[in-house]
């Protein structure tokens, strides 16, 4: 996750961006992880990783609709 000082929005209640190459990567390791013999607890983590990922993301995005559509 990379953060960029020159795009923080004080009014924003996150400051970390995720980037769709880290979602991609995260899933790409939960599936081989699922796929593989890799023990369940550790794929249940790495799923975990990944729906966090996805999560953070969304919420950036809905802030920064947000704060584009302020009245």
């Amino acid at each position: 996750m990379r953060v960029n000082p020159d795009e923080i929005n004080p009014n924003a209640t996150s400051f970390v961006c995720v980037s769709n190459a880290e979602i991609r990567a995260a899933k790409i390791d939960w599936i081989t992880a699922r796929d593989g013999d890799t023990p369940e607890d550790q794929v249940y983590m790495l799923f975990e990783y990944f729906r966090l990922l996805v999560s953070m993301q969304a919420q950036e995005i809905a802030e920064e609709f947000r704060a584009q559509h302020q009245r």
